[in-house]
């Protein structure tokens, strides 16, 4: 996030302030293509971009507190405008440390607990409420310390690719299990400021998801069943 600073820094100048966040990796890939298309036209506009966790990406929109966010499996609500910009995996993973590859699904699966966040709209109505449920699972509330459960505390955890991408790259983390949800990765802001013309072409930067052939996931993959 220190580099990506660096690069927006080196595009500020004087003048009206737009905030922008999400998780480092959606920085990358989605917000700072969007920074740099943005500065070149709007040199005057200064703006911040901040690392921040996938919850808080969302609230602090809502708070007024960022101009814009990109977030992960979050549902709407009616004080902001949402564009789905990508979508993500939902996957069972766990550290290298206790696992080799997805063979070792079923001994991890007898043998460590399951960390998950109940909130999250994808994985309560999308899995646990169509029956999918494991021998041990822990509920907790937040998304960033079920990553910390997988890499540091002998948890698997039920969670989307983003937040655990760099890790699986580089091999610190095992996909046990991927289910083929889909989940949309959405750019969000809030509703209130899209009257101001560089609210609105900023947001309008955001390229629409466009499904392919290549990208388009099959039907009937999402595994409504039970884990036991």
């Amino acid at each position: 996030m220190f580099q990506l600073n660096q690069e927006v820094a080196s595009l500020k100048s004087v003048g009206a302030l737009l905030r922008v966040g999400g998780m480092d990796q959606y920085c990358c890939e989605f917000i700072l293509p969007v920074v740099k298309s943005f500065a070149s036209r709007h040199p005057e506009v200064t703006i911040e971009m901040h690392g921040v966790s996938n919850d808080d990406a969302y609230r602090l929109v809502q708070s007024h507190e960022l101009d814009f966010s990109i977030a992960v499996g979050k549902q709407g609500v009616r004080d902001l405008t949402e564009r789905i910009v990508g979508y993500e995996d939902l996957v069972l993973c766990v550290s290298r440390k206790l696992a080799k590859d997805s063979s070792d699904f079923e001994r991890c699966l007898m043998r460590y607990p399951v960390l998950l966040d109940k909130r999250a709209n994808y994985i309560n109505y999308g899995f646990l409420q169509q029956g999918v449920a494991f021998p041990n699972m822990v509920h907790c509330d937040s998304d960033e310390a079920v990553k910390e459960g997988v890499l540091n505390y002998g948890f698997m955890g039920m969670i989307g690719t983003g937040r655990v991408q760099k890790e699986i790259e580089a091999g610190q983390v095992v996909v046990l299990h991927t289910f083929s949800s889909h989940v949309p990765v959405k750019a969000f802001a809030h509703k209130a400021n899209q009257e101001n013309p560089l609210h609105k072409a900023f947001f309008n930067l955001f390229r629409p998801y466009k499904a392919t052939k290549e990208n388009r996931p099959a039907a009937g993959n999402v595994p409504h069943r039970t884990l036991r």
